[in-house]
């Protein structure tokens, strides 16, 4: 199972139209919808993939294979971009 951990140098703004997330190490922002900033408060509680996945399904009703596809997605953008960490346990 793969927990995800939002790094500490990783600062949250919400608007009323989006949440921006900022790597103060990169100086990178990165604009997010609404799903999207949901995801980012689960790394920060150093969820497991599956757990996200599970409260997504609850929520929107999405089925669970589009769901592992797109959050894994999702989840491999943070990495790249330096602002998270993900650890098999």
């Amino acid at each position: 199972m793969r927990s995800i951990r939002l790094k500490h140098t990783i600062l949250t703004e919400k608007f009323p139209e989006a949440t921006v997330i900022f790597n103060v190490d990169q100086h990178l922002p990165w604009a997010l919808n609404a799903t999207a900033a949901e995801i980012v408060d689960f790394c920060r509680q150093r969820r497991t993939e599956s757990e996200i996945v599970d409260h997504l399904h609850k929520s929107y009703g999405v089925q669970k294979q589009k769901l592992k596809k797109d959050v894994k997605l999702f989840l491999s953008g943070l990495k790249r971009k330096g602002m998270v960490d993900i650890h098999v346990r």
